[in-house]
Parts: C-alpha cells; structure tokens; sequence
C-alpha cells in the first residue's frame, strides 16, 4: 500500500539515481542551469495546435517573458487595492473633505454633529421610525441622530454623505438584518463605519440584530465583526 502511494516518487527517484551513475549532477534552483524553458505535454491528436504554441514562443519568448512579468506585476497591485479597497474609498473622500478646509474630528465627544448615524435598509424603516422617536423624543435619553431620507445633503453624491455622516457622528448603530444584507448601500455604510473605527482609532459600530440570520447567509465583514465584538438583539416581544 505505502509502495503504491508513493510510486511516482520512486519512479522520479529511480530515474534520478540512473542519470547520477551515468555522471548527470541534478539542477538546482539556478535559472541558468536549466537547459529549456519549459517542457510541453500533450496528446497527438492536440500537436497542429501545440506546434503553432511552439512557433510563437520560440520567436517571441522575450516579448512574451515582459508580458508575463507585466500581468504578475498588475496582477498584485490589482490584489492589493482590491484588499485595501475600503480604506483607499474613505481616504479619498476624508481628502477630499479636507480640500473643502473641513476639519477632521478627533476624539472628543462635543465635536460631533449627531450622537449617531442610523445605518438600515428601507424595510425596516417601520421598527427605526420607533427608534427615532424614542431617540430624539424622549427627554431622558434626547439624542441627535442622524438619517439619510432627512439629513443627507441634497446635490451631494450618496457615498459622499455617508462617509460625512459616519465620520460627524459618534456611533453608528446598524440595524442588520436580511434586507440589510441584500442592499449595497447598506453595506456600503458598515463598510465605512468599520474602516472609520481602524482609522481614527475609535469604537464606531454599535450592532443590532433584527432578526436570526444563519451564519451562513453572513456576508465576511458582517460574520468577522460577530466573531469579534458584541451585539443587541431586538427584543422577541417587539414587532
């Protein structure tokens, strides 16, 4: 049994041995000590296709080593602004903010414009109608929140908004659930506010679950910022 999973690195091995006694010094990892650049396998019903292959890389194998070299290079800054995605968007928009001569808020709480910005999808508007209202109308609690269907700036792109209200608000609190999770401006908005708190080095995103959600239907951000923070649940008894 064992002679048979490793077959194939007997028979190299046994190849290898039989090129050592006939003087043969195996290559290292040198480029220059190979004596080809590549080896071709193929069947011969596919040689017309594979001999057009040869043609084109033995007259144009500088041509096509640069090629190469140029899509590996693309390749990774491609991969890396694709990982850096998020913050390379808020960056953009905080130094645009700062060519209009806006001042960045720093830690201190009486800086803020809003207590917090409310982060939900249209279909919940129902249950965080009630939220505003206890929010703002309760004389206990009378905080400053901030909407985007009443304080958005009119004329001002979408994104830009949400990045200016995230930043002038001390939290934002999400309401997540399934609709939250389908719309993209949504995510766009915990994007942000996730991005905001590595940024300024603050606590942003206060998280408020709905409804169960199987993690599963998680997107990644929303599954990694469960693993590592805490969250309310809505209450059962509330509709």
């Amino acid at each position: 049994m064992v002679v048979y999973k490793k077959r194939w690195a007997l028979i190299y091995r046994w190849y290898l041995f039989r090129l050592r006694q006939k003087g043969y010094t195996p290559i290292g990892g040198c480029d220059e000590g190979y004596h080809f650049d590549a080896f071709l396998s193929f069947a011969d019903e596919d040689r017309p296709f594979v001999e057009r292959v040869v043609t084109e890389l033995e007259e144009n194998s500088e041509l096509h080593f640069k090629t190469i070299c140029l899509l590996f290079i693309l390749s990774v800054i491609a991969l890396v602004v694709y990982k850096k995605r998020w913050t390379l968007i808020y960056r953009w928009y905080m130094f645009r903010l700062k060519r209009k001569r806006y001042t960045p808020i720093g830690g201190c709480a009486g800086g803020y414009q809003f207590d917090a910005f409310l982060s939900f999808a249209d279909e919940d508007r129902p249950f965080v109608d009630r939220v505003i209202d206890e929010l703002e109308g309760n004389p206990e609690v009378k905080l400053n929140v901030c909407v985007h269907f009443r304080d958005f700036i009119p004329g001002k792109s979408i994104s830009g908004n949400i990045v200016t209200s995230i930043h002038s608000c001390k939290k934002t609190i999400v309401f997540m659930s399934r609709a939250y999770l389908k719309s993209d401006w949504c995510k766009y908005e915990l994007r942000m506010a996730i991005t905001e708190e590595s940024h300024m080095n603050r606590e942003v995103v206060i998280m408020t679950v709905l409804e169960d959600i199987p993690h599963k239907e998680l997107s990644l951000d929303v599954l990694q910022y469960y693993k590592k923070n805490s969250y309310i649940n809505k209450p059962n008894t509330e509709d």
